[in-house]
C-alpha cells in the first residue's frame, strides 16, 4: 500500500499541477482503504482473543464442577494473557475466577467493569453481591444504594440493602426494605429466609415460622436453602417454647449441617425441656467434641446435674403422713 501511495505522488508531480485535483480523490480513498483494512484486523485479533477467552472460561467452569480446581485455576491463568476487551468476556472471566474462589480477582475485575459501564445496573448489582459475599458489608451496601439510583426495582440491590441495615441493627428500616423486596419477587426464597431471620431478631418467631416452612416446602429450594430454613425452623420453635417440636426438627436438621458446639448445645437444651436428659447429655458431649472450651455446653452440663439431683430427691421424699388422733 505504501508503494502504491509513493508511485501516485511520483506521477503527479510528473504532471500540470491542475491535475493533482484529479489525483487528491484516489489519495482519499487508498488511505481510508488502508484504514478500514486496519480496523478490521484489529476487530479480527480483537474477536479471537475474546473467543479463546470465552473458551478457556467454559473448560474452566467444566473442570470446577468435576472438582479439578488446579486445572480450572489453570486454564484462568492462560485466559488472563488474552486478555479480552469486550465487556461480557471479561464479566465471563470474572465469573469464572469468582466461581473457582478467586475471589478478590473476581471483585476488582468487576470493579473495573462497571466504571467502563457506570450506567449497567446488573453489572453493578452483581458486584454488589460478590462485595457482600466477601463481607466487604460496607462497599456492597454503597454499590447496591447506586444500583437502586438506575434501578429501582433491583432485587439483588434491595436484598443487600435489607442485609446491611438488619446487619447494623436498623430493624424498621430492614423489615421496611424487606417488604419492598418481597413485592418485586414474591417468590424468592432468599428474601423468605431472610425477612424470617428479621422476625427472630426482632423476637417474633411466629412470624418466622410460616416463612421458614414454606422455604423448606418450596420445590425450587436448593438443598443449602432447604437446610437452613429447617434449621431456622427450629430455632424458631425453640424462642417459642414449642420443645418437643424444636427437638424433631432441630435432630433433623442438624445432620444435613455443620454443627458447632452451640447448635448442639441448642438442641440439648430443647431436649433438657422435654424430660430427655439422657439425649441432652449426649448433645453436650458432642458440643464439647467440637468446642472443648465451650461455656455454653459446660452451663447446660450443670443444669443437667441439677436437674438429676432434684430428681434423685424427689424420689427418696415421701408426702408426710397426716393421723387423725383418736
Amino acid at each position: 500500500m505504501s508503494q502504491l501511495i509513493s508511485t501516485i505522488f511520483r506521477t503527479a508531480a510528473a504532471f500540470a499541477i491542475v491535475r493533482r485535483i484529479h489525483v487528491l480523490p484516489v489519495l482519499w480513498i487508498l488511505l481510508a482503504h488502508s484504514f478500514c483494512s486496519g480496523c478490521q484486523s484489529f476487530q479480527k485479533r480483537t474477536s479471537l482473543r475474546s473467543a479463546q477467552c470465552g473458551a478457556l472460561c467454559a473448560r474452566a467452569r467444566e473442570a470446577h464442577e468435576q472438582g479439578n480446581r488446579d486445572q480450572a485455576n489453570q486454564l484462568i491463568d492462560e485466559a488472563l494473557l488474552t486478555k479480552p476487551n469486550d465487556i461480557e468476556t471479561r464479566r465471563q472471566l470474572a465469573e469464572a475466577m469468582w466461581k473457582n474462589g478467586r475471589r478478590g480477582e473476581a471483585i476488582v475485575e468487576f470493579t473495573a467493569l462497571c466504571v467502563l459501564q457506570p450506567k449497567d445496573s446488573k453489572l453493578s448489582a452483581r458486584l454488589a453481591v460478590m462485595q457482600w459475599e466477601s463481607n466487604q458489608h460496607a462497599a456492597a451496601a454503597n454499590t447496591a444504594l447506586s444500583v437502586l439510583k438506575l434501578d429501582p426495582q433491583s432485587k439483588d440491590a434491595w436484598l443487600i440493602k435489607a442485609r446491611n441495615e438488619a446487619a447494623q441493627g436498623q430493624l424498621d428500616d430492614a423489615l421496611a426494605s424487606f417488604i419492598r423486596l418481597s413485592q418485586i419477587a414474591p417468590d424468592d426464597l432468599s428474601t423468605l429466609i431472610d425477612l424470617g431471620k428479621l422476625h427472630l431478631k426482632r423476637g417474633h418467631p411466629d412470624r418466622a415460622c410460616p416463612l421458614f416452612r414454606t422455604a423448606v416446602e418450596h420445590p425450587r429450594a436448593s438443598q443449602e436453602q432447604r437446610a437452613e430454613a429447617e434449621w431456622l425452623l427450629g430455632v424458631a420453635y425453640v424462642q417459642s417454647n414449642r420443645w418437643s417440636d424444636a427437638v424433631v426438627v432441630l435432630e433433623r436438621a442438624i445432620n444435613g449441617r455443620s454443627a458447632s458446639a452451640e447448635d448442639w448445645c441448642m438442641l440439648g437444651s430443647a431436649r433438657m425441656e422435654c424430660g430427655d436428659v439422657s439425649g441432652a447429655q449426649s448433645d453436650v458431649q458432642r458440643a464439647l467434641q467440637r468446642d472443648p472450651k465451650s461455656i455454653g455446653a459446660r452451663n447446660l452440663a450443670r443444669q443437667l446435674e441439677l436437674r438429676q439431683v432434684f430428681e434423685s430427691s424427689d424420689r427418696f421424699i415421701t408426702p408426710a403422713s397426716h393421723q387423725e388422733n383418736p
